[in-house]
C-alpha cells in the first residue's frame, strides 16, 4: 500500500480501525462465557485487535504528519489531554452511575468497586483496576513517544535501517522482559519496607510492568505502522510472512511442550514474541486486504447514495472510536438490565450486538447534543473547546 503523506483522510485506515473495535468488542463479549468451540476459535483468531490498532494509529500518524517537524512539548500538551480527560471523565460517570444504582437496588448492596480499583482505573493500570483501561493506557504511552519515533525516521536513510532499528529495540526489550519477569514483585526479599516498596512497587511493578512493558513494543508496533504507510504491497507481504512464520515455530514449540495448542493470551500481559508476532502477521494481513478489496471496488467504480452513507457510518465510528469503547465498558457492567427488557439470553453474539448498536447510539446522540450545546448556546461557546476535547474526539 502507497499512501503519500497528507491531510487527505484515508478511508482505508478508518475501515481497519473499525476491524480493531470489532475485535475489542468481540473479545469482551466471548472471553470467559466461551460455550462452544466455534465461539473459541474466533476469540483466538481476533487477538490481533490491540496490535492492529496500534500499528494504525501508527499509519495515520505518519500519514498525516508526513516529514513535519514536531515541539515534543507542545505536541504531548496538545494529544494527551485528548486521551486521558474522557477517560476520566468517563470513569466519573461510570462509578457515579453505579453507586446511585446500587443504592437504588438495595441499601444493603455493596458498592463493587474497592478504592483501589477505582484509583488504578484512573491510573489506567491492569489487575488493580476496574479492567478494560489498560488499552487505554496504551495508547497513552504510545503518544507520548511518537514524535521520537518519527524524528528517529527523519534521522534514518530508509526505511529499511528504521525497520532493523525497531528490531533491535523489541530485541532487548524481549531480553530485558525475560529478566524482570522472573523477579517476584511480592517478595523482593529485601527486609527494609521502604526500600522494597521503592524496588518492589515503584520500579518492578510500576516502572516496569506497567509502563516499560506496555511503552516498548506497542511503540515498535506504532513505527511499523509509520513504514508501512509509504511501503509498497510486495513489501508488506514479506513482513507478514516473516511474522507469520515466526509465529507458527513459536507455536509449534508451545505445542511440542504442553501437548495442545497454547493461546496466544498467554502472551499478551505483558505482550511478548508469540502475541507480537501474531498481530503483525493478522495486521498486515488486514492491511493488503482492506487496500485489494477498496481497490477492486474502486475499479468496478460503483457509486450511489447508499455507498455514500455506509462511508458517513465507517468515517462516524472510527472517529469517535474513543467514546463507543467507553460506553461499552459501562454497558458491560450494567446491561444486564436490557438484556431482560429485550428478552436476550445474552449469548456472545446478542452480547456484541447490543454492545455495539448501543455504544454506537449513545455516542452518536452525545455528539449531537454537545454540538447543540457548542453552536447555540452562550455556555458552549464559551467552552467550545473543552467541551470538544472531552466529548467530540
Amino acid at each position: 500500500m502507497q499512501v503519500k503523506p497528507n491531510h487527505s483522510r484515508d478511508i482505508r485506515f478508518d475501515i481497519l480501525k473499525i476491524i480493531g473495535i470489532f475485535g475489542i468488542f468481540a473479545a469482551h463479549a466471548i472471553y470467559g462465557n466461551s460455550q462452544n468451540s466455534i465461539e473459541m476459535v474466533i476469540e483466538e483468531l481476533r487477538n490481533f485487535d490491540v496490535p492492529l490498532m496500534v500499528i494504525i494509529s501508527g499509519s495515520v500518524f505518519y500519514h498525516s504528519s508526513g516529514d513535519k517537524q514536531y515541539s515534543f512539548i507542545t505536541y504531548l500538551r496538545k494529544r494527551i489531554p485528548r486521551l486521558i480527560i474522557p477517560v476520566w471523565f468517563f470513569l466519573i460517570v461510570l462509578f457515579v452511575f453505579t453507586y446511585l444504582v446500587t443504592l437504588a437496588q438495595d441499601k444493603n448492596q455493596v458498592f463493587p468497586f474497592s478504592l483501589k480499583e477505582i484509583i488504578g482505573s484512573f491510573c489506567l493500570l491492569n489487575y488493580i483496576s476496574i479492567g478494560y483501561v489498560w488499552i487505554l493506557r496504551v495508547f497513552v504511552l504510545v503518544a507520548m513517544v511518537s514524535p521520537l519515533f518519527l524524528k528517529l525516521k527523519q534521522a534514518l536513510s530508509s526505511r529499511l535501517f528504521f525497520l532493523m532499528s525497531l528490531g533491535i529495540i523489541y530485541g532487548a526489550y524481549e531480553v530485558l522482559a525475560s529478566f524482570i519477569l522472573r523477579l517476584n514483585v511480592e517478595n523482593t526479599g529485601i527486609s527494609n519496607p521502604i526500600l522494597d516498596f521503592i524496588y518492589g512497587r515503584l520500579f518492578l511493578f510500576i516502572f516496569w510492568q506497567q509502563i516499560c512493558f506496555y511503552l516498548i513494543p506497542y511503540s515498535c508496533l506504532f513505527g511499523l505502522g509509520m513504514i508501512m504507510a509509504r511501503m509498497k504491497n510486495s513489501s508488506i507481504l514479506l513482513i507478514s510472512i516473516f511474522a507469520g512464520i515466526v509465529y507458527i515455530i513459536l507455536g509449534l514449540n508451545y505445542y511440542s511442550d504442553a501437548g495442545y495448542f497454547v493461546s496466544t493470551y498467554i502472551a499478551k500481559f505483558p505482550p511478548r514474541l508469540y502475541y507480537v508476532t501474531y498481530g503483525i502477521f493478522m495486521s498486515t494481513l488486514m492491511y493488503l486486504f482492506v487496500d485489494f478489496c477498496l481497490n477492486l471496488w474502486n475499479k468496478l467504480n460503483f457509486h450511489n447514495n447508499q455507498i455514500d452513507q455506509i462511508k458517513k457510518i465507517i468515517l462516524f465510528i472510527s472517529s469517535s472510536s474513543l467514546w463507543i469503547y467507553l460506553w461499552h465498558i459501562l454497558l458491560i457492567y450494567h446491561g444486564g438490565a436490557i438484556f431482560k427488557i429485550l428478552n436476550l439470553k445474552s449469548q456472545a453474539i446478542e452480547r456484541f450486538l447490543v454492545w455495539l448498536i448501543l455504544s454506537v447510539l449513545i455516542t452518536y446522540f452525545q455528539k449531537i447534543f454537545i454540538s447543540y450545546i457548542i453552536k447555540r448556546t452562550t455556555y458552549g461557546q464559551k467552552y467550545s473547546e473543552a467541551l470538544s476535547v472531552i466529548f467530540l474526539k
